[in-house]
């Protein structure tokens, strides 16, 4: 009896050894093939929770990254937003300003806006002039577009009396988009002399500059026209396209997708060609690029992301990354990027503020 009870102890001690040395082999976070729940995104982690035991899923998986804190600069509503090396520049729809607030502050000390003029520009509608050190925006409501020196002065007047939407301005020169019936009508303005460069269909929803052209985008194309005038070209065609930007040989834009009705970040080369799709999922809200990389906002979480596409692979392979994931962006009015970081106004009334979000 005492000999079988023995050799039953043995069995049993022989079956724990074989098991732990297989476990040891295993991993202590490996079930069979499959890792568990936390080590995976929420979609695939809830699945590997209900294939280990056949039930509904036990763990609790890991929230995405949540990227960066953006960091408040000013509590102040504003709808449109530029930057340079020292400054960024706002309007003010508070008191129907424009203002500039430093940057880089030395250490400890208080910032405060400086307002620069009057009326604010409108929702997008400011643009800085490295080349002249001034700012160029669309004032409150709409039918002025006005020049000032970065640094303050009496604004002057570039155009009136019409419905402007879009304006940006580079080299010297100001280039603005006014509505006119259901399409509109593409300016240039040197100095104190106008030219029309282009009519086109669809209501104009942004404009882009280059060294040789600009880009408009409408309710109904994306089209390109030299900054010395000549022929427009349509890059792209329908899709009701939004805040065009240049970078490379790129146009970058937003645009509805025919099918599912939502918004995606979509791009096409300068000389023309077939579009391709960046995002989708993305938000009715500005874009932004920089060195390489482009900015966005997701459309149903409170993200901006980022992805940086390149010329010989199509844009949509491109890992996207989260650089922010916060309730501040759950109302977003305007972005600029830079070397400082993403500057984003978001929120209304007592929530508003502009916010940066380090890119680095």
């Amino acid at each position: 009896m005492r000999r079988r009870a023995r050799l039953a102890s043995c069995c049993l001690a022989a079956v724990a050894f074989t098991l732990a040395v297989a476990c040891a082999k295993r991993g202590p976070r490996d079930v069979g093939n499959r890792a568990l729940p936390s080590e995976l995104g929420a979609a695939e982690g809830a699945a590997a929770a209900r294939d280990v035991d056949g039930g509904p899923p036990r763990v609790v998986t890991t929230p995405a990254a949540k990227g960066l804190k953006p960091r408040p600069l000013v509590h102040v509503h504003a709808r449109a937003l530029a930057t340079d090396a020292t400054h960024v520049y706002f309007g003010d729809s508070s008191d129907d300003t424009l203002c500039a607030l430093e940057k880089n502050p030395p250490e400890g000390a208080r910032v405060e806006p400086t307002r620069i003029a009057r009326p604010a520009p409108i929702a997008g509608a400011l643009s800085v002039d490295s080349h002249d050190a001034a700012l160029v925006w669309i004032a409150t409501p709409g039918d002025l577009v006005l020049r000032v020196p970065v640094g303050g002065g009496a604004p002057t007047t570039v155009r009136d009396r019409a419905i402007f939407t879009s304006v940006a301005a580079a080299g010297g020169d100001v280039f603005f988009t006014e509505a006119r019936g259901s399409g509109g009508v593409l300016t240039r303005v040197t100095g104190t002399t106008a030219a029309q460069l282009a009519t086109f269909e669809g209501a104009p929803r942004g404009l882009a500059v280059d060294t040789d052209d600009v880009y408009i985008a409408t309710s109904s194309g994306l089209e390109g026209a030299p900054r010395a005038r000549g022929a427009v070209s349509e890059l792209a065609g329908g899709r009701a396209f939004a805040s065009p930007q240049v970078d490379g040989a790129w146009v970058y834009a937003t645009a509805i997708d025919p099918k599912s009705r939502a918004r995606t970040l979509v791009r096409v080369k300068k000389t023309g060609g077939p579009l391709e799709t960046v995002a989708t999922g993305v938000r009715d809200a500005p874009i932004a690029i920089h060195r390489g990389s482009v900015y966005w906002f997701d459309a149903t979480h409170p993200a901006l992301l980022a992805s940086s596409p390149v010329d010989d692979r199509p844009a949509a392979r491109a890992a996207r990354r989260v650089v922010s994931d916060d309730p501040t962006f759950e109302r977003v009015n305007a972005l600029a990027v830079d070397n400082d970081g993403a500057f984003v106004a978001t929120g209304s009334g007592e929530d508003a503020r502009i916010v940066v979000v380090s890119i680095r």
